[in-house]
């Protein structure tokens, strides 16, 4: 449209011509100010020489249909002087009436100031570029007006980029009538300040791989065509389609991508990440339907995974597993390993039915012990996410011996030593929500009557690995061992009494373990059910989890019952409880901090309910899967539909701030049917008191066994009415909760049965009458 105005040769990129990235310390985006104000801000921050005398008109209709409304405009010439005299003197021949005007010098962190504002008035015919991307990641909805030249079209390029057409305005009536529109309508306001980031974050105007992809193809078009002597190429505004040919290259350059990442995502260069270029041309290769397949797909699951983003993992493995049976060309081994994956991607979005079912698929196609067992330890650990029953959750367990029925056990075993040697087995040996109730206990033994072994299966070690080998006498990785290498290296060790720390999460020793290379095995920490194992004697626990005489049929072990299950590895490095938040804020913080996977929809109905009954109070939910933005869309747009107050509604990913996450809260608000553990006790330990809700079954319970060992009870429940009268009590309490925050720490370091060193030294006790039974 616009050539014959360049003398140059206009080169389109079939998306953005900005490639936007946020150039400060990232300011969190406030709701609309307008809900508490009770008026509509609109605001210009763009360079006031941009601001035309006929703008200025438009602006002040605006304003006159716009009840109560204020204009707030900030520029360098805006000091004490001949500038903002000028001004004042320009807003007043248009009729803008100066009490409803904001007048501000311009600073350096301008960008936080767009939290008081509602909407954003683009200039025109010189409409704002990088200051019409500030305002957007603000999250306020900026009104356009598009003209023909080509740099009066750049909020329009932006606007429509993102995926607001409806802000884009094609003249001067249709600007002032959309501006009005959005105006009065406050609802429509709210839900742009809540998610126009996201969406941006989304679009072509933050990709910088789209980006960078479509730039370097048109250089090297242009460079061939240079090269070969030939006139340099045309770049139309519809894109090229993509040919068999060109699909064939777009997929060898994602494999030759593939070459270059590493297990962290970084490529062999420094500083470069390569996940992102796989997946660009990978999408690009899968446009051509007729060239695309089940590992096409595959390649794009497993990127999009890579990348956080969950939702579209589990989208593009739902098309690989329809190719896979539409095509029906595939090896059963690789069919079998992409419905393991359909069944991680489908629990990472709360999908459980759908994951257990794919991993009862792989079950029945894969082939190898050790991989089958794998995929039943998904299947067992997947019915956790479900409300299924006591007996129906150890049937499944039980049914684990089957694959150990040919196992010749050992069964003969050295002679007593001096001191008990204690192996423990466990693939957590790192950085894991299990350190806090495993690495205190084992720390504390007593070197002089215990000799102790860990048994590593970690696949990677880290700095929290280094604590475990400091803590043991004996650190032997066997990683690398069969279950029957295990359990002859444990044998030969001369092990007393083996445990697992880890139950049928990953990388497991049970297999080892149904060897009996110990006289006594021992299980119970790191995993919520029992393990169907007849070669595990023991299963710790305790009178709250599993009420003596109760529960003894759902295990395959004697119950060894401690004060507590869980003791605590305190941490001396995070800040003291100094108080609630909420003597500070005003208002209490609930919160959750817990998996995307445990948010189940029977649990956001209770939370919002509870929002609802206390007006004043914010919700703040933490979870690694919200560095995904389509994560949060879709919990948005859930909340949302249960009318929920989204203005009250904070979510935050996982980043390393967590003791820090914690202390904001005033309340913890736990999940349900797969509850808290390890962030329970360090929410209390943070003091911040948690709201439980517990079921029958063990696994349900921990909440409750935790609050008890504190003297705080009366917080878990079984009754969802309970549970929300409990928050909501909680929470109008501003005094209890002050109290409770400034000594609940006290209350848990005084708690015998969470105290790692009186805990060892029990379980030692129980270690010897045991050996000496």
């Amino acid at each position: 449209m616009n050539e014959k105005f360049f003398t140059e040769k206009i080169l389109r990129l079939q998306h953005s011509h900005f490639c936007y990235v946020w150039h400060d310390f990232q300011h969190p985006v406030a709701p609309a100010p307008c809900t508490k104000a009770g008026y509509v801000t609109f605001v210009s921050f763009n360079n006031l020489n941009k601001v035309t005398d006929e703008m200025l008109k438009l602006w002040a209709r605006i304003l006159d249909s716009v009840p109560n409304s204020k204009l707030y405009l900030k520029h360098y010439a805006l000091f004490e002087g001949r500038g903002l005299e000028f001004v004042k003197k320009r807003l007043r021949a248009v009729g803008i009436d100066l009490e409803r005007v904001r007048l501000e010098v311009n600073e350096n962190e301008y960008t936080k100031k767009y939290e008081e504002t509602d909407i954003a008035l683009d200039t025109f015919p010189y409409p704002g570029g990088g200051t019409t991307c500030d305002a957007l990641y603000m999250g306020v909805p900026v009104i356009t007006l598009v003209g023909e030249r080509h740099n009066s079209r750049f909020g329009y390029s932006l606007l429509m980029n993102i995926g607001l057409p409806e802000l884009c305005a094609f003249s001067e009536e249709e600007y002032v009538q959309k501006a009005i529109e959005l105006g009065n309508d406050w609802d429509r306001i709210r839900d742009y300040h809540l998610t126009i980031r996201r969406k941006m974050e989304q679009s072509p105007v933050m990709n910088d791989t789209i980006y960078m992809g479509e730039v370097e193809q048109a250089y090297e078009k242009i460079f061939t065509a240079w090269v070969n002597g030939k006139t340099l190429p045309d770049f139309p505004q519809d894109p090229e389609p993509i040919t068999e040919e060109l699909s064939d290259k777009y997929r060898r350059r994602a494999n030759e991508y593939i070459a270059l990442e590493n297990e962290i995502g970084e490529s062999k260069f420094e500083s470069r990440f390569d996940f992102k270029r796989t997946l660009y041309y990978a999408e690009l290769a899968a446009q051509c339907e007729s060239k695309r397949d089940a590992k096409l797909m595959l390649m794009i699951a497993d990127r999009r995974y890579m990348l956080n983003d969950n939702i579209g993992a589990y989208e593009a493995m739902r098309q690989t597993m329809d190719y896979i049976y539409a095509e029906k060309k595939y090896p059963q081994d690789f069919v079998a390993e992409c419905h393991k994956k359909m069944a991680k991607y489908a629990h990472d979005n709360r999908k459980h039915v759908e994951g257990i079912e794919n991993d009862r698929r792989a079950f029945e196609l894969i082939e190898g012990e050790d991989r089958r067992l794998e995929v039943y330890d998904a299947i067992l650990l997947g019915l956790h996410f479900l409300d299924v029953s006591n007996a129906e959750m150890a049937a499944f367990h039980f049914d684990y011996q089957k694959f150990f029925e040919d196992v010749a056990p050992f069964t003969t075993y050295h002679e007593r030593h001096g001191r008990i040697k204690i192996g423990y087995i466990s693939g957590d040996f790192r950085r894991h929500a299990a350190f806090a109730v495993t690495f205190g206990f084992i720390s504390c033994h007593d070197r002089s009557k215990f000799e102790i072994f860990c048994y590593s299966r970690n696949k990677k070690d880290d700095e929290f690995t280094e604590l475990y080998r400091k803590a043991a006498e004996h650190f032997i990785n066997v990683q690398e061992l069969s279950a029957a290498e295990i359990a002859k290296k444990i044998h030969d060790d001369e092990i007393d009494i083996a445990f697992d720390l880890a139950g049928h999460t990953g990388c497991n020793g049970l297999p080892a373990l149904a060897y009996r290379p110990a006289p006594v095995q021992i299980s119970g920490l790191g995993y919520m059910s029992t393990t169907g194992l007849k070669a595990i004697d023991y299963f710790i626990t305790d009178a709250v989890l599993d009420p003596p005489g109760e529960h003894d049929e759902y295990f395959s072990e004697k119950l060894l019952y401690m004060p507590a299950q869980f003791s605590y590895a305190r941490r001396e490095n995070v800040l003291t409880p100094d108080g609630a938040a909420c003597m500070k804020n005003g208002y209490v913080t609930f919160g959750t901090i817990c998996r995307y996977s445990k948010m189940t929809d029977e649990m956001l109905t209770i939370w919002t309910e509870i929002l609802n009954r206390v007006p004043t109070a914010k919700l703040l939910m933490r979870a690694q899967e919200f560095i995904s933005n389509k994560t949060v869309d879709e919990l948005y747009n859930k909340l949302k539909a249960l009318d929920c107050d989204m203005d009250r509604v904070i979510f935050r990913p996982a980043v390393p701030d967590y003791f820090d996450a914690i202390s904001e809260l005033d309340i913890l608000l736990d999940s349900y049917p797969y509850v808290g553990g390890a962030t329970t006790l360090d929410a209390l330990y943070m003091g911040v008191p948690v709201i439980n809700f517990y079921g029958e079954r063990h696994s349900t319970r921990f909440g409750k066994s935790i609050l008890n060992s504190v003297g705080l009870n009366e917080l878990a429940v079984n009754d969802v009415e309970d549970y929300i009268n409990n928050a909501v009590g909680l929470a109008n309490d501003f005094e209890t909760l002050d109290l409770l925050h400034k000594n609940l720490r006290g209350m848990f370091t005084n708690s015998a049965a969470l105290d790692p060193l009186k805990y060892c030294r029990l379980l030692e006790k129980k270690f010897a009458e045991i050996l000496e039974a």
